[in-house]
């Protein structure tokens, strides 16, 4: 269940999951993971509640093991799995009626749909380009969060219309430790055109 501050919604959770199970299937991977991970990722996890993150990084890093792929492609993929999951319907409807600068100033409330610890600074930079200042990310899920996460910001803005999105991020630099728990803290440039 939840941790102090480090928690990932169960919807996010059994976006993961459903992925997985697509992917491999849910025994194979089981097989490979760490007893605790198992006992975790085997689960029914519900979609309102907060469950600890510090396990996706486990969990993907064995799948992108098993299926031959770059752990950062598989993250993105994961990423849009739930991004098309998530944004049907109202929300792509929605979208249609926004505009990426609209996008951008909404990622702080959205980022809280899926993530309790992350803290998000946006800074405009010039027209159709912001900087992105994400703080909390716990070090050892760091590499997960920026995949995982960059093409679901990159479909969102361009969903609601920009062109050429890039969300690039800059390598994670330390953060504080919190609860005992090194963090980082990743600049996203996020352009479009």
């Amino acid at each position: 269940m939840a941790t102090a501050g480090f928690n990932m919604k169960g919807n996010a959770w059994r976006g993961v999951k459903e992925y997985v199970a697509r992917e491999i299937g849910l025994e194979r991977a089981m097989e490979c993971l760490k007893p605790e991970t198992r006992a975790f990722f085997d689960q029914n996890f519900i979609a309102s509640i907060w469950y600890d993150v510090r396990p996706v990084t486990e969990i993907t890093q064995t799948v992108a093991r098993l299926t031959g792929q770059l752990h950062a492609l598989l993250c993105r993929s994961i990423g849009t799995f739930i991004y098309e999951r998530d944004m049907s319907g109202i929300y792509r409807a929605i979208l249609k009626f926004a505009t990426p600068d609209l996008m951008v100033k909404a990622l702080p409330l959205a980022t809280t749909r899926y993530f309790d610890f992350v803290k998000l600074q946006t800074a405009r930079v010039g027209p159709k380009a912001y900087d992105v200042t994400i703080m909390g990310v716990p070090a050892e899920a760091a590499a997960t969060y920026v995949s995982v996460t960059s093409i679901f910001i990159e479909r969102a803005i361009a969903g609601s219309g920009g062109k050429n999105v890039s969300a690039q991020c800059l390598a994670p630099t330390p953060g504080p430790t919190i609860s005992g728990l090194p963090t980082s803290q990743i600049v996203r440039k996020l352009r479009w055109e």
